[in-house]
């Protein structure tokens, strides 16, 4: 959730100072009163402000057993080093940076957009027979290549995906067609979904667990789902 929070508050100002930022300054206090440790909300701003700059970004991929994959986005002064060290880190879980798995993802912008109120009523009551026709056209003025009615914890939204060198642009022509982005973001997502164990889902756990301590690591995806009995 603070994750997100964030997100929306720098869509709509990039500025993570909170004392040029209202937003960012009440939203502090918010997980302030939730018992959010500072470091953590420090943390997911400063993450997040890197990542809303693509060119900063270094993207370190490697394959794991049974053709599952990991990438992985990190601000370094020192790609290489970094490799070198989450080398490290992921070899002891079974995974190989030397081993490209950038095929097993597709690269992507995600757009969010909020309905309007008489439309989310109707997608809440109906979402199988809401239509999204005029929604598509819009898709097609902007340059996304596709949109679809999701469903969030706190009700209906269209999801808009492009490239994602196309997010500013998309972005622009949505607002410009009076829709609210509540939320975009560049993301891998996977094309090839490998069935695992729980056991493999709790060495991923403690894999991720090490990959959050490092200061370079943004944020990671695997292509990974809990297998069915």
């Amino acid at each position: 959730m603070l994750v997100q929070k964030v997100q929306q508050v720098l869509l709509k100002n990039p500025e993570k100072d909170p004392k040029l930022n209202t937003e960012l300054a009440n939203l502090i206090k918010w997980a302030r009163t939730n018992n959010i440790p500072n470091d953590t909300v420090e943390k997911t701003i400063d993450r997040q402000v890197k990542l809303r700059d693509p060119k900063a970004i270094t993207v370190i991929d490697g394959r794991g057993p049974a053709n599952t994959g990991v990438i992985m986005e990190c601000f370094s002064l020192k790609p290489q080093h970094t490799r070198s060290l989450l080398q490290g880190i992921v070899k002891k879980y079974g995974f190989n940076l030397n081993s490209p798995a950038l095929d097993l993802f597709e690269h992507s912008g995600i757009l969010e957009v909020s309905l309007p109120e008489s439309e989310a009523v109707n997608a809440s009551a109906d979402p199988d027979g809401f239509c999204l026709d005029k929604y598509i056209d819009v898709a097609i003025e902007a340059s996304a290549e596709e949109v679809t009615l999701e469903i969030g914890s706190d009700g209906p939204f269209l999801q808009f995906k492009c490239s994602p060198f196309d997010l500013p642009r998309v972005h622009k022509y949505l607002e410009e067609m009076g829709l609210t982005v509540i939320n975009q973001e560049r993301v891998y997502i996977p094309t090839t979904v490998v069935p695992v164990s729980k056991d493999f889902l709790d060495t991923l756990d403690k894999m991720t667990d090490k990959l959050d301590l490092h200061p370079d690591v943004i944020k990671y995806y695997f292509n990974v789902a809990p297998e069915t009995s």
